[in-house]
């Protein structure tokens, strides 16, 4: 079905007057189908303070944070004139919510199922009172689905992974006959349900990841994703005058862009769009007269270098051998202690009698992780660094392209722990605070090569 599945993320719905700015987009445009709304502004990053208040015997503190919450949306509805019906659904959700924050209080303990549920009340809102916006806006019917009867998953909750034939077929049961009859649909991101009906999400910031999935299963027209910036830039203009924005981006690019560090696009977002050759739209809801930027499958001749990306608290582990083992030996045992703990690293860096490890986030180190590995080995150091990281394409192809970078780096004096990279990128790893210094110096060899 031709039709477009646009996406409105948080910043795009944070209070009445945007969401009245994405209704007006929505009934600009006939041919947008289906609407996936993330959570309003900070709701998430609220749910999760709550959920770690009740765990600490907080529990009065975290109730007074649900209902901060509640009132913030109470004041949305009003503001947007909703019906009662909106409402008694934002106070349904709500009494589920106070229902999970006791039961974390009781068990001291927060569950990926637990926390999923939870989170889910964040779209879940966003969601009721959109749909009543664009009833008031349109001239055409308007659905809300749960998104849960769509979005199927296997059960790793927190970071569930989709089931495409039976999204596939629930879009066919609970989307299409919407369609057929001129409706729009409107339903959550980043939320969804294994196959016995359990809440689960997709990871932080899925909503883009839920479009796509839905679009894909739709064979849809296009996917906009609506955010607070007027499309993807060549780096993070707040950190240089420099970056610029881009017209159109290959698939590739710009989803290597995404992993290293821009964040305007979730991870796995274009995977679906590429699999069916579903041109991507980013454009900003807030000036959505200005021009975004287009991704698609073919766009022409690439640049050999396209952008620059940093992501922080990452961090490079040192660790030596306690008891003189052949270093092959030390290095399994090692990588069994992380296997062991469910812990997943960026790079492994064996040397004779010790090891380098990169964590690709500093939550992952544990106390329990720090116990284990030093009741076998000896951790001699332990930093916080930084990733910067150059995108391209056919870096190794083309001539001198990474002497050249590496050359001037070098005379910069910028102090490297590590780095490593491929045909389309280069990742430099540096203390956090030398991190914007080497951005800008990447930067300037994109816009001057």
């Amino acid at each position: 079905m031709k039709v477009i599945v646009s996406k409105f993320g948080g910043s795009s719905v944070k209070d009445a007057a945007a969401m009245r700015r994405c209704a007006e987009i929505v009934k600009s445009n006939e041919s947008i189908g289906v609407v996936i709304l993330s959570a309003t502004h900070n709701t998430t990053n609220q749910l999760e303070r709550m959920a770690h208040l009740a765990m600490d015997k907080k529990c009065d503190e975290s109730i007074e944070l649900l209902y901060a919450i509640k009132e913030r949306h109470y004041q949305i509805a009003k503001e947007l004139d909703a019906d009662n019906c909106a409402y008694k659904l934002i106070d349904e959700i709500l009494l589920e919510g106070e229902s999970l924050i006791r039961g974390i209080y009781l068990l001291k303990e927060i569950s990926d199922r637990a926390m999923d549920r939870l989170y889910s009340i964040g779209e879940r809102m966003s969601s009721a009172l959109f749909a009543g916006v664009l009833k008031n806006y349109l001239g055409r019917e308007v659905v809300l689905v749960d998104a849960r009867r769509i979005i199927k998953t296997n059960s790793d909750f927190n970071n569930a992974i989709p089931i495409l034939s039976k999204i596939k077929e629930r879009v066919g049961e609970y989307i299409v006959p919407h369609l057929k009859k001129n409706t729009v649909v409107v339903t959550q991101g980043f939320i969804g349900s294994n196959i016995e009906g359990a809440t689960t999400t997709l990871g932080r910031e899925g909503s883009d990841f839920s479009a796509a999935l839905v679009a894909e299963a739709l064979e849809a027209k296009e996917i906009q994703i609506w955010t607070d910036v007027a499309g993807i830039f060549s780096t993070d203009p707040r950190i240089t005058a420099d970056a610029f924005k881009f017209d159109q981006l290959q698939y590739d690019e710009a989803s290597n862009m995404a992993h290293l560090g821009a964040k305007v696009l979730y991870p796995e977002t274009l995977a679906p769009a590429s699999r069916k050759d579903i041109p991507v739209y980013v454009g900003s809801s807030i000036n959505p007269e200005l021009d975004g930027t287009w991704i698609r499958s073919d766009i022409g001749t690439l640049p050999v270098l396209r952008a620059v990306a940093k992501t922080d608290d990452h961090i490079l582990m040192t660790v030596t051998d306690n008891v003189g083992r052949p270093h092959r030996r030390f290095h399994k045992v090692l990588l069994d202690v992380l296997d062991r703990n469910n812990i997943s690293y960026e790079s492994f860096f064996g040397t004779t009698g010790g090891a380098t490890i990169l964590f690709a986030e500093k939550y992952q180190l544990s106390s329990d992780l720090i116990a284990d590995i030093e009741r076998e080995f000896s951790i001699v150091d332990q930093a916080l660094v930084s990733r910067v990281s150059i995108i391209g394409n056919d870096l190794e192809r083309e001539a001198g392209i990474i002497s050249k970078i590496m050359s001037h780096l070098n005379e910069g004096g910028t102090n490297i722990f590590r780095f490593n990279g491929g045909s389309r990128f280069l990742s430099f790893y540096v203390s956090t605070d030398s991190a914007e210094d080497l951005l800008k110096k990447l930067h300037f060899i994109v816009i001057s090569n």
